[in-house]
């Protein structure tokens, strides 16, 4: 039967995602420097801000006829209705929208493509749509960009 050490000394072995050290002293024991931490999923990284515009509208909507009560709901982030505005109502290209959000044109078209399988899940199925609101979703103060100052190439008025 193998002491606690020894087994935690074992599991560390086997295991790539260990902080801790094993060592045997001279009489042939186990002894483990604490702390023995063992990992067996890693933490994602954190969510990089997104930027969005404040939703004006209603958080909710639903089919015309069927109570709230019989209807499935499925919930789209506001990050995602913010990219399908962008892109699909404004017509923006995917790294316009991107700039706009302060996220990389990668992740406008992942927002994009969940936030109109959701959609159109919504309206096909007919189920109720919800709009959430996530920690990473940031409101920006209507008509402000992203504070970095003027755009490269923007013609600026100069007095004569």
């Amino acid at each position: 039967m193998l002491s606690l050490a020894e087994e935690a000394c074992e599991t560390a072995a086997r295991s790539p995602h260990v902080i801790g050290i094993c060592t045997v002293d001279q009489e042939g024991r186990f002894l483990v420097s604490l702390p023995v931490a063992i990992y067996t999923e890693q933490m994602p990284r954190p969510k990089k801000p997104r930027y969005c515009r404040r939703f004006g509208g209603f958080n909710l909507f639903k089919p015309a006829g069927i109570p709230l009560s019989q209807t499935e709901i499925v919930e789209i982030g506001l990050d995602e209705l913010e990219a399908i505005a962008l892109c699909d109502f404004e017509g923006l290209h995917q790294e316009q929208a991107a700039e706009a959000m302060d996220v990389s044109r990668g992740t406008v078209q992942r927002l994009l493509q969940q936030g109109r399988r959701q959609v159109a899940d919504a309206i096909i199925h007919g189920k109720a749509l919800a709009i959430q609101e996530s920690e990473h979703v940031h409101i920006r103060p209507p008509g402000r960009g992203k504070g970095r100052g003027r755009r490269r190439g923007a013609e600026v008025d100069r007095p004569e």
